[in-house]
């Protein structure tokens, strides 16, 4: 897949995702209760994703190279962990 494929699946997929909000916060009827329940959630989640968005980007500016590497690597090794025990109960069932 070249990079023409590529970007231009991603402007599909980017502009896909803006229509589909435009058109989950901005509905055609009259009912103002519905759009301000529309634009309480909206504001909600974008609160909720400031106060997260803040959180991580202050613990990760305190983190060095090698306890992120740590951290890292911890999680592979639980991923392949929980991998292996799925693995052996899959044969044990059988």
């Amino acid at each position: 897949m070249g990079w023409k494929s590529k970007l231009f699946l991603l402007t599909i997929v980017y502009f896909g995702g803006f229509f589909s909000a435009v058109y989950f916060v901005a509905s055609g009827n009259d009912n103002y209760r519905e759009n301000d329940k529309a634009a309480k959630i909206v504001n909600t989640i974008n609160t909720y994703s400031k106060k997260f968005y803040n959180k991580a980007s202050e613990k990760y500016s305190q983190l060095d190279k090698q306890d992120f590497t740590d951290a890292y690597s911890r999680g592979v090794e639980a991923i392949n962990t929980m991998q292996n025990k799925f693995a052996s109960a899959q044969t044990d069932a059988q």
